[in-house]
């Protein structure tokens, strides 16, 4: 290995590292914005019955899109956004008194979370299907 070569490989690593570090941030400025409107805001209108599976369901899917579009290794962080459906339940439960902690709800966040992580991985295997390839002259 040349030095050039390490100098690159790490600014490769580190331009990784600072795009996780923006997603990361992104995840949670969405779920703060997220625990807020839960706490802050009344609840919106039902339109049908069990309407707030659906909201979970698609909520938690679009933060682990967000955060499973950038990252390689996405099996921690869609834990720790799996947990983050307790985490906002629990926050219910406990900080407001218009709203009431559900398991039901927590199910139906980690069927989104699930539900886009596998959406993802199809995304990325159907790309690399459809890359080109290209041949070497030995």
């Amino acid at each position: 290995m040349t030095y050039r070569g390490f100098v690159v490989r790490n600014r490769m690593a580190g331009a990784s590292l600072q795009r996780d570090g923006l997603c990361a941030a992104a995840a949670m400025g969405l779920a703060l914005l997220g625990l807020w409107t839960a706490i802050a805001l009344p609840a919106p209108p039902q339109l049908f019955p069990q309407q707030d599976k659906l909201e979970h369901f698609l909520a938690f899917g679009a933060l682990a899109a967000l955060v499973s579009v950038h990252a390689r290794r996405m099996a921690g962080r869609l834990a720790a956004i799996g947990a983050l459906t307790l985490i906002v339940e629990i926050g219910q439960a406990a900080l407001t008194t218009t709203r009431q902690a559900s398991w039901p709800d927590v199910f139906a966040g980690l069927l989104g979370v699930l539900f886009a992580a596998g959406a993802i991985q199809l995304w990325r295997e159907v790309r690399k299907l459809a890359a080109p390839t290209t041949l070497r002259a030995a």
